[in-house]
């Protein structure tokens, strides 16, 4: 499921990693004088990081993932600045079990420029016992925190992922079962 308040928003895959640079005004001498343009490529993703410790019964967990919300779809290059379409962006989220913890990352443009906007951070969680879990959790204040010290990075830290233990007596490996089987028979001529 997405996020309360997220349904509308299309899901988008990561951006790859891209820098670019831009003149805004250029003059073109006559033929046969130079012309020097000098342009300073600048990364136009950002890298956006998510930990959450203390998570409970983390030693149940098969499989995780995760999606972030209200982050803006794409860059447009002519204007130099986001566009203004909300996006929904999933990731790989992997348990730590050691630690405690969960971590994920991605590649996005940045948050959408479009106000009021709110980044909700779903944490999804399939358990050994085969259940599905999700969690959700509202980041805004961390996504437009101006204390960040690297523009290029979003860093969202959460304590505390309440799983559930899974049930006795699944404790995963390979859970093969088999419906039952119905009889066909084709004579086959010959």
């Amino acid at each position: 499921p997405m996020g309360r308040g997220t349904e509308k928003e299309r899901m988008m895959q990561q951006p790859e990693m891209l820098w670019s640079s831009h003149a805004d005004r250029i003059v073109v001498k006559p033929a046969g004088e130079k012309t020097v343009i000098k342009m300073k490529p600048e990364p136009r993703v950002k890298q956006c990081t998510v930990e959450i410790k203390n998570v409970e019964n983390i030693n149940g967990v098969k499989a995780m993932s995760a999606s972030v919300s209200g982050m803006s779809g794409g860059w447009l290059a002519g204007l130099d600045q986001l566009s203004d379409e909300k996006v929904t962006m999933p990731f790989v989220a992997e348990a730590d079990a050691a630690k405690k913890m969960v971590k994920g990352s991605l590649t996005l443009f940045g948050h959408c420029p479009v106000q009021p906007n709110k980044h909700i951070l779903m944490v999804y969680a399939q358990l050994t016992d085969g259940t599905n879990w999700y969690y959700e959790k509202d980041v805004t204040d961390q996504v437009h925190d101006k204390n960040q010290k690297d523009d290029t990075h979003i860093k969202i830290e959460l304590e505390q992922l309440p799983l559930p233990k899974p049930a006795p007596g699944t404790d995963g490996g390979l859970q093969p079962s088999v419906s039952k089987w119905n009889e066909i028979y084709i004579d086959i001529k010959m």
